[in-house]
């Protein structure tokens, strides 16, 4: 299973299709309009319009069976399953199963500011605190980018750290 971010176009790679008499040969030169798509967001399903180039829903042959297909916003706008699926005569059906997470789930997870990327780079590196004003830095890998800070505030029954 793949996992795609909320409501954000993205180009994907589908197939292979193979010839469905050996079931081993490449289909490389497909017509697009003639490949029967859909859509099943969980359980509700429609029709995907395949356009040559150019439009929405663009499909175009890579190489050795493999299409590329833009998703638009609408077609990734749903949480939870996402199941495309392909059939054309000449071919075996095909079909590509994902996971449509929330946009922060997806940066957090995969975005290169992510913040497991952060906490794991938080853990490995130094901290380094500053005994007069009880603010601590975390540093990157190289010992001087300050990854995140510490800074305690104390009120009469409680100190408080705030990140930043």
């Amino acid at each position: 299973m793949k996992f795609l971010k909320q409501s954000t176009a993205i180009t994907i790679v589908i197939g292979p299709f193979l010839d469905d008499t050996d079931g081993k040969t490449p289909e490389t030169s497909l017509t697009v309009a003639s490949i029967d798509a859909d859509l099943y967001k969980g359980a509700t399903k429609s029709d995907l319009t395949l356009t040559a180039s150019g439009g929405n829903n663009d499909c175009v042959s890579i190489a050795n069976g493999f299409y590329s297909l833009e998703l638009t916003t609408g077609n990734v706008d749903t949480l939870g399953s996402l199941k495309l699926a392909f059939n054309i005569v000449g071919a075996l059906p095909v079909w590509e199963d994902f996971m449509v997470l929330p946009a922060a789930v997806y940066d957090a997870v995969f975005g290169s500011g992510s913040i497991f990327v952060k906490a794991a780079k938080t853990l490995v590196n130094k901290a380094v605190q500053t005994k007069s004003s009880g603010v601590i830095n975390y540093y990157d890998d190289d010992g001087s980018t300050v990854l995140l800070t510490h800074t305690p505030t104390d009120a009469e029954t409680t100190i408080t750290r705030t990140p930043s």
